[in-house]
């Protein structure tokens, strides 16, 4: 479930749990992963408020993405811990799954800090293009665009890493948005 997901429930996180409730009800077999961002910070989405009390600490004055969008000081552990803490609150909801860890390049560190904090009938996916280093910290990948950009050898290399993922009993998630054809 996206970052702008309230559902009308007051806040993000409310909605999201609501929302996964809801379609568990409808299908007990399906799984809910939560949007967590591992560098752009969106807001806490109402889970712990916590990062506010810390913005100078864990929020990068100077680097922003496309000139508006704070970015996390990844690196502090008392932000790890919080980020961590975040995604911890969310899955112990049972409308919630597991996590959607957003942006590629995330710190392995990140990732194995989440993976170790996440149970086992839980999951953690990662939206990541180099997904060979990150296959022992995830559950799956998600790769958006893999078949596009400048390099030939692209979707070979998509197959390897999607093989490879399969071979570690690890799920991958391909999407590739389709152009309508006239």
């Amino acid at each position: 479930l996206e970052k702008a997901n309230p559902a009308g429930q007051g806040n993000t996180s409310l909605g999201m749990k609501h929302t996964g409730a809801r379609l568990k009800a409808i299908n007990p077999d399906i799984k809910v992963l939560f949007y967590w961002n591992s560098r752009i910070y969106f807001g806490h989405f109402g889970i712990d408020e916590t990062i506010t009390q810390h913005r100078d600490e864990w929020i990068d004055p100077h680097f922003v993405i496309r000139g508006r969008l704070p970015t996390y000081v990844r690196d502090n552990p008392d932000f790890l811990k919080w980020w961590v803490g975040c995604a911890a609150k969310m899955i112990s909801d049972p409308a919630i799954d597991g996590t959607f860890v957003d942006k590629s390049g995330v710190p392995i560190y990140m990732l194995d800090a989440l993976y170790q904090a996440t149970g086992v009938d839980q999951l953690v996916m990662n939206n990541n293009s180099s997904a060979r280093q990150r296959i022992g910290y995830v559950d799956g990948t998600y790769r958006e665009g893999w078949s596009g950009g400048g390099n030939p050898d692209v979707i070979a290399e998509t197959i390897a890493i999607a093989r490879e993922t399969g071979l570690n009993q690890k799920m991958q998630i391909l999407r590739m948005p389709a152009k309508r054809v006239s």
